[in-house]
């Protein structure tokens, strides 16, 4: 995105390449953002793509302030609040996965005291989130949202992550 600015953002991991496969991903934070768990998102990321089968994937993780994810909101779906998280996917020539994730740790911060979770939990269940988007998964707006096969997939990767100890 051309509005986050590389010297305001301060990259917190390096891109892995293990084996055949390679993924890499990379979390980087505004520097208004503190406190989030750059390590763990970027193993939990990981875990998601292996689970899913991917080989190949290169995928970038910001964690944004809620004006930023707000502007995001407003200029890429057009909506005029903040969101907890937005994910693009991006068309490779060679197949690969390719995507941006913006997560705003404020927006997660809220909905963690609102269902009684620690914030930790709330922002690695969207980079499932995210990152099943990113491999084409959707669910309905609304209610029915947390009975669709995603929101299935979402929270059982995201136990599988917790009881792993990747987060």
């Amino acid at each position: 995105m051309k509005r986050l600015v590389r010297s305001r953002v301060r990259s917190l991991t390096e891109p892995q390449r293990t084996g055949r496969a390679r993924l890499d991903v990379t979390v980087s934070r505004e520097l208004a953002v503190t406190g989030a768990p750059g390590t763990a998102v970027t193993r939990v990321a990981r875990l998601v793509l292996r689970s899913e089968g991917v080989r190949r994937a290169t995928v970038s993780i910001t964690l944004v302030s809620d004006a930023t994810i707000r502007r995001l909101n407003a200029r890429y779906l057009g909506h005029r609040r903040p969101t907890d998280v937005i994910a693009f996917a991006l068309p490779t020539p060679d197949g690969a996965i390719a995507g941006d994730v913006y997560i705003a740790p404020g927006v997660a911060a809220r909905a963690a005291i609102e269902h009684a979770i620690p914030l930790r939990e709330e922002v690695l269940r969207l980079v499932v989130h995210a990152v099943l988007h990113l491999l084409g998964y959707d669910h309905p707006a609304g209610p029915s949202r947390t009975r669709s096969v995603m929101w299935r997939r979402q929270e059982a990767l995201l136990a599988r992550a917790l009881a792993e100890g990747a987060a």
